[in-house]
């Protein structure tokens, strides 16, 4: 298994899909997680509000996560 996660917050262009996936297609790591072709799986999720909302901000922000895997058979 392998994860990407992803927070953006901010400016509304860091808060999308597409910021996430460029930024992880831009680091080595996250990249290989991507492109491996042993994945089989992939699961998203996306929580979108402050990065921290027990501060009462309310600048925009995004986690992004990306789960990959396989079944053994």
């Amino acid at each position: 298994m392998a994860e990407n996660a992803y927070t953006g917050y901010g400016a509304d262009a860091a808060v999308t899909p597409l910021a996430a996936f460029t930024w992880w297609m831009r680091s080595d790591s996250h990249r290989a997680n991507i492109r491996n072709p042993e994945f089989e799986t992939m699961h998203v999720k996306v929580v979108l509000g402050s990065a921290d909302p027990a501060s009462g901000a309310v600048t925009p922000a995004a986690t992004f996560v990306q789960m990959f895997g396989f079944c053994k058979r």
